[in-house]
């Protein structure tokens, strides 16, 4: 729920006047369930010509919070919120939305950039803990090999 609470916060600061879903007569006897929310939010966005929500890292989410988030996700894909995710190569997300809707792009860090940041840090680190050249290159060696597929990029929408 810290995330759906936060994407309320960031919407509602945005406006001069508080959606009547934040009532605190109604907060007060109906708490903040997923549907007064889903409410609160998608009052929020009708005050916007196009509201975009970047969740970034989904994959870091715990299951609990995945299981709140995407059926509340999808809710707010079929209210016209323009949706962008990122996670890591392999974790599911599911939205049941039409192809055409979602575009995935795999983005993964190109190995010469890996290895420069990489020999960076390691000959930058702290001198009492610096590593002889024939460990950094093992380091090297293993942090290249297992980097591959970073990151996956999808969204929701047409520019």
């Amino acid at each position: 729920m810290k995330v759906l609470k936060s994407i309320l916060k960031q919407l509602a600061s945005r406006l001069e006047t508080l959606p009547s879903a934040l009532d605190g007569d109604f907060i007060r006897y109906h708490g903040l369930s997923i549907d007064a929310l889903f409410e609160a939010i998608r009052e929020c966005t009708t005050n916007f010509s196009t509201v975009f929500l970047l969740i970034d890292a989904l994959d870091e989410c715990d299951k609990r919070e995945c299981e709140i988030l995407m059926p509340f996700l999808r809710r707010l894909l079929n209210s016209g919120v323009k949706l962008y995710i990122t996670a890591r190569t392999g974790f599911q997300v599911s939205l049941t939305v039409t192809k055409s809707a979602l575009h995935q792009l795999t983005i993964s860090a190109r190995q010469e950039d890996l290895k420069s940041f990489v020999l960076e840090r390691l000959e930058t680190s702290d001198p009492e803990h610096q590593l002889n050249k024939s460990d950094r290159q093992s380091v090297l060696r293993k942090i290249l090999s297992q980097a591959n597929g970073m990151y996956v990029y999808r969204n929701r929408g047409q520019y």
